[in-house]
Parts: structure tokens; C-alpha cells; sequence
């Protein structure tokens, strides 16, 4: 009978051990920290960057704590807001325009691994400032083997392109559409372009400003280059690719170390999303296509 009760005890006080070691290394591991501002979190939306909060602190396995600082509230308050948070963060990631901000606090907190998330927007190479950007060449490439999915034999394919579209972008699209087996026409255009342009598109791709709204042409499937939630899209917005902060988070934290600072710039893919609503891709094999498509590389050159 004791060796019973004795069980009925220690049981249970196991199985509670297993279950809460993992919440203490969890909450014992010293926290990410990510710089923004109240304009960034009024894009992006806060209910949805806490979600994204949430995802990325299960997948990094340690607490990702949210700085908001004042847009002209200067390099000293910055700083202080993230000594505010947390005392010895385990490494803090600031967007492009905050980098004067991550050069300060880099001179006051040298131990801190520090880097800067910098998207699309090619922030100008700098000797002791670590730079984690998205891969635009895989994400152009990965864009046109989904636009010849999704054009299939009708043409043109139409991309919206803008100043940050280097012709490296134009040849990583135009590469995937014909390793997709695309063989029809591909055209470039920039913002003021003639609507009824795109009326006769097999599918768009806004990868810079367009001026046009992918509502106004819903029997057209689209591509985006965006930050843009995707619940907030029209339904014939089929992949999204996102290279905001939050995108670029985990990756920056695998990838940085103290010795990053002296590598270059690190690159990764943006985050590609295709809509959950079913009615976005109706044909379960071209779904499957296109997430085929999402993991591929570039090739590299001969």
C-alpha cells in the first residue's frame, strides 16, 4: 500500500519535473530584443506582431521582448529604452533605419551581439556593423517559377518594379519562369504604367510601387512584395513574400555571432506565405506546386 501511495506521488511530480524544466530554460535564457517604432507597429498591425512575437520566440526557444522608441527620439533614448527591458539581452536587432542607433549602443555594449535587419532597402556596407538582409535573387527566382505556375500558357507575366529592383532581381525572375517552363513574354513596368495593361496579364507581380490595387483586377492572379497581413489581401493575391523584421528575425539570430560583425552581410529568403482561404488556390496540385517551388535555390552559375 505505501509503495502505491508513494507512486501516485512521485509519478506525477515526474511528469510535472519533465513538463517544466522546458518553460525554465525557456524564461531562464537571456531574451532577443528587436528595436522598432509606433509607425512600423501601426503597419504592420500589433495584434499581428505579437502573434509573430509568439512563433518566434517558440522557434528561437527564448523570450523576444518588442522595444518601441520614439522616431526623433534621438540615440540616448533609444539605448536607455532598451536597458528599460532588459539588462544583458542575448543580442539586439535594429531595422535599417535605426543603424546610427545600432552603432551607438555597439561603442556602449560591445558584448552585445548587434545586428541590422535590412530587407530590401541594401543598406551601404559598413567595417563593424553586422547587416542580415533577405535573399532577393531567391526570392525574385522562387517568384517567377510561381508566376509560370500560375500564368500556365497565357501571357504576359507583368512585375511592377521599382528603384530597389537591380537587373541581378530581373535575371533571378526571368530565370524562374523559364525553369518553370514558361515560355511566353515577361514585362517590366514602373509606377504611372496604363491600366488597361493589365488587363491582358496572365499575372502580376507587384514587387515595387504600382499605383494600381490588385482589387481592381481580381480575375488576375498576384504576386506580392510586401509586409502586408495576409488576411488583409484581395483574393487573388496568391503569394506573398515578406521581408519585413519580423520576417528576418529568426534567421538573424541563428546566423549572428560575435565573429559576424567581420563576415559581410548574411542572406536569407524572405518569408513566402500563400493565403490559408481556399478559395486562393482552389486546385490542390498547383498549392503543392508552388510550395514545391518556395524551397528552391538559385542555381549557381556555370
Amino acid at each position: 500500500m505505501d509503495k502505491r501511495w508513494a507512486l501516485r506521488i512521485i509519478i506525477p511530480l515526474g511528469l510535472l519535473l519533465v513538463l517544466a524544466v522546458p518553460g525554465l530554460v525557456f524564461w531562464g535564457r537571456a531574451p532577443v530584443i528587436l528595436v522598432s517604432d509606433a509607425a512600423f507597429d501601426l503597419l504592420y498591425g500589433a495584434e499581428r506582431a505579437a502573434w509573430s512575437r509568439t512563433l518566434t520566440a517558440l522557434r528561437l526557444w527564448r523570450a523576444v521582448k518588442m522595444v518601441l522608441v520614439p522616431e526623433e527620439g534621438g540615440m540616448d533614448l533609444a539605448v536607455y529604452a532598451i536597458a528599460a527591458v532588459e539588462e544583458r539581452p542575448y543580442c539586439v536587432l535594429f531595422p535599417y533605419r535605426y543603424a546610427e542607433e545600432a552603432r551607438f549602443f555597439i561603442n556602449l555594449y560591445p558584448d552585445v551581439p548587434v545586428a541590422v535587419l535590412d530587407g530590401r532597402r541594401r543598406f551601404p556596407e559598413d567595417e563593424g556593423l553586422a547587416v542580415f538582409r533577405a535573399d532577393t535573387s531567391t526570392d525574385f527566382y522562387r517568384a517567377g517559377r510561381a508566376a509560370a505556375l500560375l500564368a500556365g500558357d497565357q501571357e504576359p507575366v507583368l512585375v511592377y518594379a521599382d528603384g530597389l529592383t537591380v537587373p541581378a532581381d530581373r535575371e533571378a525572375f526571368d530565370l524562374g519562369l523559364r525553369d518553370g517552363g514558361y515560355a511566353g513574354e515577361s514585362r517590366y513596368v514602373g509606377y504611372g504604367v496604363n491600366p488597361t495593361v493589365l488587363e491582358h496579364a496572365a499575372c502580376i507581380v507587384y514587387a515595387g510601387i504600382s499605383g494600381e490595387e490588385p482589387e481592381r483586377i481580381l480575375d488576375i492572379p498576384v504576386i506580392l512584395f510586401s509586409w502586408i497581413d495576409p488576411a488583409l489581401t484581395a483574393s487573388n493575391v496568391k503569394l506573398i513574400f515578406d521581408d519585413s523584421p519580423w520576417a528576418l528575425v529568426v534567421g538573424a539570430v541563428k546566423a549572428l555571432d560575435v565573429e559576424a560583425r567581420d563576415q559581410g552581410p548574411v542572406h536569407a529568403p524572405s518569408a513566402a506565405t500563400l493565403p490559408e482561404k481556399e478559395r486562393r488556390l482552389p486546385e490542390r496540385d498547383l498549392r503543392g506546386a508552388i510550395e514545391g517551388a518556395l524551397t528552391l535555390f538559385l542555381p549557381e552559375s556555370p
